[in-house]
């Protein structure tokens, strides 16, 4: 009998929007010309993609060192917000 798990992954929405220049939504955040948004919800990553969708953005993808750098630096930040 072969057995079926279903794995739910659930990720923390990070979604970003190019801006070229212009400035970010209220809530974004902006690192080089992008915008990002922190959710604060853990969604499923259909649900994730469906939240930057409605928000006219995209699920982050990075694309560099950098981006990586702020990413890492501003989860981190959020993490320890969370737990003070």
């Amino acid at each position: 009998m072969t057995m079926f798990v279903k794995l739910g992954v659930y990720i923390l929405s990070i979604c970003s929007l190019f801006t070229q220049g212009l400035c970010c939504h209220s809530g974004w955040m902006t690192h080089g010309s992008s915008c990002y948004h922190f959710s604060h919800d853990t969604e499923s990553w259909i649900g994730a993609l469906q939240f930057c969708r409605e928000m006219m953005g995209h699920l982050v993808e990075i694309n560099d060192a950098d981006e990586n750098a702020f990413i890492k630096a501003e989860a981190k930040l959020r993490k320890r917000k969370l737990l003070t």
